[in-house]
């Protein structure tokens, strides 16, 4: 997906120092310089983008011997007398708000080496944090529909809450929406969590009828764009009993753009010519379909649909099979959890890096392959044509840290082949007491 690139290089230059060793000591005193980099593409748009002040960017600089916080702004051009060591790197921005217009948020972090005589170069990856929705009403949704409101939430109470509607309202969580400014409406974002629920109110021009929609997007991910299609029908093609007949959903993983078709229902008037059958000539949704010679099969749930989250599993019942014809050269686990405990002990891990809400495991990566005891990784991977993934050592960790009742942990799987094909899988597991 689309990201906002932050290079960062750091130089060390020692001050004292007599004799060569493989791990940095204390003693060994050197300074780095970090510089930022922003790079913003058509995720985001121009005005969202102008909200993305680097200056105020939160920076979190720790290690054994030196920690550093504040905004970008305020960080020195050199931090001299620094230890050499191994340093973590956080950046973030600073409005982490979970519903907001034109306000996106992103953040990442990095890992790098203060060396004796070196110069250390690192990039950090801020990748955007919310998902995005959209709001693209059709002309026959202007024409039909004297007043409308359109709200897209992510939880139960106000501030989870954005509103489109044609009337002029004042608060930060409404946004005008009319046939004249549609191009320059804003765009929601909210931070991710199960579902996003979408709740259509329209009132027809020519008798006042009211008609209501209610959909729910779910599962929903960190950079999904959500593009919401409205449409108001009056051929009564879908009927006024909340039936989604006529919906259609086109996803594009090249971008992780979502377009969802959203059909007004409840309007009787004299159908217009057509075919005899309402659903000749609809449109297919398009399916997008695994890379060539790749393949990530889980028997148990074939359509990866959530799955209960327990403390032990039978036999393979949570054990995938990657295929590749053409060797396995990669292979990351990306883990986001409600449960702060376990995924700090997930953080712990050798290697690990943070991707906005989730923490990232590169199985190959050395250090993670060599710290690595619940999941395959290392030689057990790499270069294989076919391997049993078992999750069943993993899995059970989540029950002894205290899980809520009905939370849902996600789990995202990317599999890469010798000839650069990607395959994505996403795995829900949801915790029912057991």
């Amino acid at each position: 997906m689309k990201k906002i690139f932050f290079s960062i290089s750091a130089a060390a230059v020692v001050l004292a120092g007599c004799g060569e060793q493989e791990l940095p000591q204390k003693n060994e005193i050197g300074s780095f310089s970090v510089s930022v980099e922003d790079v913003v593409d058509d995720y985001i748009t121009k005005a969202d983008a102008s909200a993305l002040d680097v200056n105020t960017f939160k920076v979190e600089i720790t290690g054994p011997y030196f920690e550093w916080s504040g905004t970008y702004g305020e960080m020195p051009e050199l931090f001299e007398n620094v230890a050499a060591g191994d340093y973590q790197i956080n950046v973030a921005s600073p409005d982490q708000a979970v519903a907001a217009f034109d306000t996106p948020s992103v953040a990442g972090s990095a890992e790098f080496t203060v060396k004796v005589d070196e110069i250390t170069s690192v990039q950090v990856v801020c990748s955007i944090c919310n998902v995005k929705v959209s709001i693209n009403p059709t002309d026959d949704f202007f024409t039909e529909l004297s007043s409308y409101t359109i709200s897209v939430s992510n939880g139960n109470s106000a501030e989870n809450t954005l509103i489109w509607t044609n009337e002029e309202l004042s608060g930060a969580n409404y946004a005008l929406l009319t046939k004249e400014n549609v191009s320059q409406a804003k765009s929601g974002y909210f931070s991710v969590t199960s579902s996003l629920n979408v709740y259509v109110t329209g009132f027809r021009a020519v008798s006042q009828e009211e008609a209501v929609y209610e959909m729910v997007i779910s599962p929903i991910a960190a950079k999904d764009h959500y593009i919401l299609n409205l449409h108001a029908k009056t051929t009564g093609q879908i009927g006024g009993d909340g039936s989604t007949k006529g919906l259609s959903i086109n996803v594009d993983y090249t971008t992780n753009d979502v377009e969802e078709d959203i059909f007004v229902p409840g309007f009787e008037e004299t159908p217009v010519d057509g075919p005899d059958d309402p659903e000749q000539g609809e449109d297919e949704p398009v399916v997008p379909s695994d890379p060539v010679g790749l393949s990530l099969e889980w028997p148990a749930n074939p359509d990866y649909g959530t799955y209960e989250l327990k403390s032990a599993y039978s036999d393979d019942e949570v054990t995938l099979t990657v295929k590749a014809d053409n060797c396995v050269s990669g292979f990351v686990v990306k883990i986001t959890s409600p449960l702060t405990p376990f995924l700090s002990t997930v953080q712990a891990i050798a290697g690990s890096t943070v991707e906005g809400e989730y923490v990232v495991l590169d199985l190959l990566k050395p250090e993670t392959a060599e710290a690595m005891s619940f999941l395959p990784s290392g030689d057990a991977l790499l270069n294989k044509t076919e391997i049993d993934f078992p999750l069943s050592s993993l899995l059970p960790l989540i029950i002894a840290f205290g899980p809520e009742y009905g939370s849902v942990h996600t789990f995202v799987l990317e599999v890469t082949d010798t000839e650069g094909q990607v395959l994505t899988k996403t795995l829900y597991f949801e915790y029912l007491g057991n």
